[in-house]
């Protein structure tokens, strides 16, 4: 429930900024590339890009691409941290990675150098107070190797990185975190 909530809001922030244009898109940290192949198939002109370090989460994307019939994804072994080839992105998204990845100032250099001028970067990650609402729940994150940001700490590994800022919006939800837990 919590992913497809921010999946849901990150749908709505690239829609709203297409203009009815095709845009291309580095879904950074994809894993199976849930998002990027819900992305290509709602907007079959654009170009989608999932990256990822893990080989078989990338190997399951590409099986339901070719199952699903969706041509307009690709999906790349990348290395986060590293410069990313094949730069000028409209948009880079970068949800639920950052807290994963342990050299998150050279994966935000990575993610800015990668956006086409005046393109845009949507990050979402847990904020570092977030615990479990349940007793026995998992108090942490999947695979994190912090446990989140605080809304200062996030906004300041951006701007050093020469991005602006536009808004910080949570998305903690008591229900979505039961309902996640269960």
């Amino acid at each position: 429930p919590a992913r497809r909530l921010r999946f849901t809001l990150a749908l709505r922030s690239l829609t709203s900024i297409a203009d009815g244009t095709p845009v291309r898109v580095l879904d950074a940290g994809a894993g199976d590339g849930l998002l990027a192949l819900a992305i290509a198939e709602r907007h079959p002109t654009w170009t989608v890009v999932a990256a990822d370090v893990r080989e078989d989460a990338l190997e399951r994307g590409r099986a339901d691409a070719d199952r699903d019939g969706i041509g307009n994804v690709r999906f790349e072994r990348l290395d986060l941290t590293r410069p990313i080839p094949e730069g000028g992105y409209d948009v880079v998204l970068a949800l639920e990675c950052l807290e994963e990845i342990a050299d998150d100032e050279a994966a935000t250099a990575a993610f800015a150098g990668a956006l086409r001028p005046d393109g845009l970067l949507l990050v979402h990650v847990p904020e570092r107070d977030w615990q479990p609402v349940l007793g026995g729940s998992e108090a942490t994150w999947k695979d994190e190797v912090r446990h989140g940001y605080t809304r200062d700490e996030l906004v300041s590994l951006l701007e050093r990185h020469g991005l602006h800022v536009l808004r910080v919006t949570p998305t903690t939800r008591g229900t979505v975190r039961l309902a996640q837990e269960v």
